[in-house]
């Protein structure tokens, strides 16, 4: 007869809602951070800045599940709880580089290049895409197998 170790269940059960609970509280921060960059009074280099350090965080975060779906759920819920926010922020900061000479444009990217983050950004992008594309490729592929399905196709 095999022994049942309740203990060590315990121990995996509380490991695993942890995980749930540090990744809902990370959640909350970004929704908490992207909003007060996005309704408040922060300049717009600020809110250049604030994203891009928010980003960096959302992005390393994504990036420590190993499982692709999960990493694809934390990237779904991150937008989908801020999306609003972004947007704005996106609005306003694009509003803003729009209204830059040529040269107050290369001032504001040249001293964005010296922050922290731009080492970051630079080496997390490509390897963040690439996790997300597989995903994404999978999913718009099974949309279009999927279409055949619609009233245009074979309904």
């Amino acid at each position: 007869m095999k022994t049942f170790h309740f203990p060590i269940l315990l121990v995996l059960i509380l490991a695993l809602s942890q995980t749930g609970c540090s990744v809902q509280k990370a959640l909350a921060d970004y929704r908490n951070r992207i909003s007060t960059l996005a309704y408040g009074d922060a300049s717009p280099q600020e809110k250049f800045d604030g994203m891009a350090v928010i980003m960096v965080d959302a992005m390393n975060t994504s990036m420590k599940f190993v499982d692709p779906r999960k990493n694809y759920a934390f990237v779904e819920k991150f937008v989908e709880e801020n999306e609003k926010a972004l947007e704005k922020l996106q609005s306003d900061i694009s509003t803003y580089q729009n209204s830059l000479s040529s040269t107050e444009k290369i001032k504001f990217y040249g001293r964005a290049a010296t922050k922290p983050y731009a080492r970051d950004l630079i080496e997390l992008i490509p390897t963040f895409t690439k996790k997300l594309e597989r995903r994404t490729k999978a999913v718009l592929f099974m949309g279009k197998l999927l279409s055949v399905f619609t009233p245009g196709g074979l309904l």
